[in-house]
């Protein structure tokens, strides 16, 4: 029982504590980013034309020419999505919690 309340003590503790950046401090603000910028519209534009090219007709060089630009579309939409991430502490928290109600 004593462990367990230590337990919940560090892990109170580790959330309690302010994190502190190296981007300087005061007077940084974060950039926020749209996501629903011009550029993506236009790859998303681009490739409702692609889908509608009648690709049979094209030749051998232009096939591999739209197979390039295809897979720069889908690396720069990749650029453009949302990801989670998880730092170090808070996977260690979610474990150890995992562990102590299971």
């Amino acid at each position: 029982m004593k462990s367990l309340k230590a337990i919940f003590l560090g892990v109170f503790i580790l959330l309690s504590m302010p994190s502190f950046s190296a981007t300087g401090g005061e007077g940084y603000e974060p950039k926020k980013i749209n996501y629903e910028t011009a550029t993506a519209k236009q790859l998303e534009n681009r490739l409702k034309e692609i889908e509608k090219m009648d690709v049979k007709s094209f030749s051998r060089a232009e096939k591999k020419e739209l197979r390039k630009e295809l897979k720069a579309i889908k690396k720069a939409s990749k650029r453009h999505g949302s990801t989670v991430t998880i730092s170090i502490g808070a996977l260690i928290i979610i474990i150890l919690l995992l562990i102590i109600i299971f």
